[in-house]
């Protein structure tokens, strides 16, 4: 196994294609398994949330691009785009607290979920952003 790469000097451009290229949701069968419901967190057991979490887990186990998948999605919720769906081995909320953790809440990204979050209120529907992370075919 050689050295390992760091990530944070990949451009997302280079990110996304190895992704693109060697994603085990790439081709998979059942594409949808990567973007399943959402338990809504904040009336969701802690059941709930593990289960989520494990599933995700499960679904990008032995893939060989989930450090590089990951570090996609993070870049791109720091950019504004809300997480969707499995990417990474992470559910949602887990990659939000990665982005949250590395590049604050005042990234610009942040400050668009805050809009969309009083959006939703007002038109009493969510609005979903599918993440950068996961492709389906």
């Amino acid at each position: 196994m050689g050295e390992a790469i760091d990530l944070r000097r990949l451009s997302s451009m280079g990110l996304r294609s190895r992704v693109h290229a060697n994603g085990a949701c790439v081709g998979s069968d059942d594409p949808d398994a990567w973007f399943r419901d959402e338990p809504d967190l904040r009336r969701a057991v802690p059941r709930a949330r593990r289960a989520y979490e494990m599933r995700a887990r499960q679904l990008c186990a032995g893939c060989p691009v989930t450090r590089e998948c990951l570090e996609l999605d993070v870049r791109a919720i720091s950019e504004g785009q809300r997480p969707w769906g499995t990417s990474g081995a992470r559910a949602p909320w887990e990659r939000e607290l990665l982005a949250r953790q590395r590049y604050g809440d005042h990234s610009r990204g942040f400050a668009l979920w805050a809009r969309t979050e009083i959006a939703q209120q007002r038109i009493g529907r969510p609005i979903r952003y599918r993440g950068a992370g996961a492709v389906a075919s």
